[in-house]
């Protein structure tokens, strides 16, 4: 899909703000954001992310969240997915899924669209 200007200044404005982008000049914050796909847009219950998946060079790694929430969801080892709700990312600019993406770990919890 192609961006917006707003979707645009938003990414922008997040990478700025975030402690994984800030330090990147202007140019290879650019370059990120160029590599980055979307936007996405996910439907509330869809599954983003799935406890213990790892992250192949095909699926999508880092997310940002330009409007509505995603739930947080943690199983205990051995229990069935997705586990309880122990966080939600609400507020627009929160990025999330970079610890799987640049650690090479599966996934730590199972991330759950909330509001569209």
């Amino acid at each position: 899909s192609k961006r917006t200007p707003s979707q645009h200044a938003q990414l922008r404005s997040a990478f700025a703000q975030s402690y994984l982008f800030s330090s990147l000049g202007k140019s290879a914050r650019e370059q990120v954001l160029e590599a980055m796909r979307g936007p996405i847009f996910m439907k509330r219950g869809s599954m983003v992310t799935r406890q213990g998946d790892v992250v192949g060079d095909r699926d999508l790694g880092l997310f940002l969240l330009e409007r509505g929430q995603v739930d947080v969801h943690k199983a205990k080892q051995g229990g069935s997915l997705p586990g309880p709700r122990i966080f939600c990312y609400d507020t627009p600019g929160q990025t999330f899924g970079e610890v799987a993406l640049l650690r090479d770990v599966p996934r730590a919890a199972s991330l759950l669209a909330g509001d569209d």
